[in-house]
């Protein structure tokens, strides 16, 4: 599986054929994930969401990061019992989080 595969997939699924420096970049940073040892697989779904979003073709790394990360077994989960204080909605979460576990206590 090589950069041209990717690349040409990807501009099946163009509307219109993008400019031939746009094409350039995206071949670039497709090699580069590839050198990586990215699979192409995580490739596919990162372009397929940096399309969607329209963005410099820079950031289809942050793309195919996020396509590789995100739900993962943790996903956006934190641990609460950690110790270390959450900034903003993270502590307002594990506060309840707290309070629900302390009605679980009382119940038992």
């Amino acid at each position: 599986m090589g950069t041209n595969t990717i690349v040409g997939e990807w501009l099946e699924r163009c509307t219109k054929r993008p400019p031939s420096n746009v094409i350039g970049r995206v071949a670039k940073q497709i090699k580069n994930l590839l050198d990586d040892r990215i699979h192409p697989d995580d490739i596919r779904r990162g372009v397929a969401n940096w399309m969607v979003k329209g963005a410099d073709p820079s950031s289809i790394p942050s793309f195919v990061n996020q396509a590789m990360n995100a739900g993962g077994p943790r996903g956006n989960v934190i641990d609460i019992d950690s110790g270390q204080p959450l900034p903003g909605t993270d502590t307002t979460v594990s506060g309840w989080a707290a309070v629900a576990a302390s009605f679980d206590k009382d119940s038992a």
